[in-house]
């Protein structure tokens, strides 16, 4: 009779991220979230989820990120709801 084993490998990745910012006279919260979430430009979330910026902008209109519009045409969005997007994209990709 022949054994036959089987290896089970789990791989864990962790992300650090710093974010340095220019001195700002305030920062914006997001107004959706019952915590207090700060909100980055859209540039940098795309940065910090490796998205291209065109589709931070389409999960903000999709209404699967929280943003805003600063009076000058800048789109904030929401970080929280950046992490909360992907931990549900990441947990869907483990289940399929």
């Amino acid at each position: 009779m022949s054994r036959h084993s089987k290896t089970k490998i789990t791989v864990e990745t962790e992300r650090v991220m710093v974010i340095r910012k220019r001195r700002i006279e305030a920062e914006i919260w997001c107004h959706v979230c019952p915590d207090e979430s700060l909100m980055v430009a859209a540039e940098q979330a795309a940065a910090f989820s490796n998205l291209s910026r065109r589709e931070i902008y389409r999960l903000a209109e999709a209404g699967q990120l929280h943003f805003t519009e600063t009076a000058d045409g800048v789109v904030l969005i929401c970080l929280l709801s950046l992490r909360q997007w992907q931990s549900t994209r990441i947990s869907t990709n483990q289940n399929h």
